[in-house]
């Protein structure tokens, strides 16, 4: 077995572990709520993950004069249409800061469905 092959025979067990050691933030929404944040975005934003898991946060997270934009972003990429893949947002930190992210995103199938995965 190579050292190829032995990294991707590990990734099952290591997917979620991977999400949470790499250094962006990283959340996956799919088209109505979270479903998923890493440690990173934790970070990032001052909120703790459970907070940022709650239903409908990213409202209150997401700076108001950006908060129609992403979410129609989001929503038309779960959907498969055409949208910008990178583009800056505002987020409010925990702490009250206006912070700018540069985000990267792109829709993944799951077997439960089509999903929106975005980095920062």
């Amino acid at each position: 077995m190579t050292a190829t092959t032995s990294v991707i025979a590990d990734l099952p067990g290591l997917r979620l572990e991977l999400l949470d050691v790499v250094g962006c933030g990283i959340w996956i929404y799919d088209g109505t709520d979270t479903r998923y944040v890493n440690r990173e975005l934790s970070a990032i934003t001052g909120y703790t993950v459970e907070e940022l898991l709650a239903p409908h946060f990213f409202a209150e997270l997401i700076h108001p004069e950006d908060r129609d934009m992403i979410v129609a972003r989001g929503q038309a990429r779960v959907r498969g249409e055409s949208v910008p893949e990178t583009y800056e947002i505002r987020v409010i930190t925990q702490s009250g800061e206006v912070r700018t992210l540069a985000l990267t995103a792109r829709r993944m199938e799951l077997p439960s469905g089509a999903v929106s995965v975005v980095s920062a």
